[in-house]
């Protein structure tokens, strides 16, 4: 499945898995695979609970091993997302108490303001 085929609510959450990832000074690679207690605090940290998506769970063909998944549409998006702000420099600001992203460029400038979910 492509990024553009998720449903709105699942490109959410793949959105918040690169979110939480850069929040906490991960790294974001091209690496398609998610630990369980990854997507639980992904989880805990977008709806307030650690359930992790059935899409993902009860897929058996997202499933590398006991507690591990793969979802290649995370890279997906976040190329998707690169494509979006080709040649634009800045910094993506999220502050996820008001469930808020702000893109601002170089000069400080607000960009773009965004819901997270």
């Amino acid at each position: 499945m492509q990024y553009q085929d998720l449903s709105i609510q699942q490109q959410r959450y793949v959105d918040a898995i690169l979110i939480y990832m850069s929040k906490n000074d991960m790294d974001i690679d091209e690496s398609t695979v998610y630990s369980r207690a990854l997507l639980r605090a992904v989880s805990l940290d977008l709806k307030g609970r650690i359930w992790i998506p059935n899409w993902i769970t009860h897929d058996q063909s997202r499933r590398v091993d006991r507690g591990v998944f793969r979802i290649p549409e995370v890279f997906q998006g976040m190329e998707q997302g690169e494509e979006e702000t080709a040649g634009v420099q800045g910094s993506l600001v999220v502050d996820l108490g008001d469930r808020k992203a702000v893109f601002v460029g170089l000069d400080d400038e607000t960009i773009e303001e965004f819901n997270v979910a």
